[in-house]
């Protein structure tokens, strides 16, 4: 597993070529909203002193300064397990990305669905009748299933998720232990989408 440049722990994204954990990713977004904030800042300025040049205050329209996002009140923190035999074996980013989406549901108010998608991924990746490129299929479905269940009913595709679900049950066909967890999930995810 690749290695974060700035700080030794595993690397999960990559940026301008360089491989960057969760952590250092975070501190890179961050920088790269200060400075956003700042040039828009600067734009609106700019359109101020023209429209003050000119003597039509409120002629333009102004970029709205993007804020950071404060988590106030309870956070609930979905993490799913994965054993130490697994972790070498399986992309940690879609796992990540799935927890991620987790929270989104959960806060959202749909707690027993983003459970429900917890016990399934755990399922998952402890599966011994599943190969490793299997689970990572089933994760890389996964994490676009439940980033389609976090996002906004507009952005939703609920056309593709429904293929997408289909196909993870092909897959969960060939480990039987899957099936008991998967057809709750799938049933529940299907009335998400409608």
């Amino acid at each position: 597993m690749p290695k974060c440049s700035q700080c030794g722990k595993a690397a999960m994204f990559e940026v301008g070529g360089h491989a960057l954990c969760l952590g250092c990713k975070a501190k890179v977004d961050q920088m790269w909203q200060a400075e956003l904030a700042a040039n828009v800042g600067a734009l609106n300025f700019a359109l101020g002193m023209a429209e003050a040049q000119v003597g039509l205050p409120g002629m333009f329209p102004r970029f709205s300064v993007p804020h950071p996002t404060i988590q106030q009140g309870p956070v609930s923190v979905n993490n799913i397990t994965v054993s130490d035999s697994v972790v070498g074996a399986i992309n940690t980013g879609q796992v990540r990305q799935i927890e991620l989406a987790m929270d989104r549901i959960a806060q959202g108010g749909d707690q027993e669905l983003a459970l429900s998608i917890k016990e399934f991924a755990e399922a998952v990746l402890e599966e011994k009748q599943l190969e490793t490129q299997k689970k990572d299929e089933i994760l890389q479905y996964l994490s676009f299933i439940t980033a389609q269940c976090a996002s906004t009913k507009l952005a939703r595709k609920p056309s593709i998720a429904h293929v997408v679900l289909d196909r993870v049950g092909q897959v969960v066909e060939t480990a039987k232990d899957l099936a008991p967890l998967w057809m709750p999930l799938l049933l529940k995810l299907k009335t998400f989408f409608q």
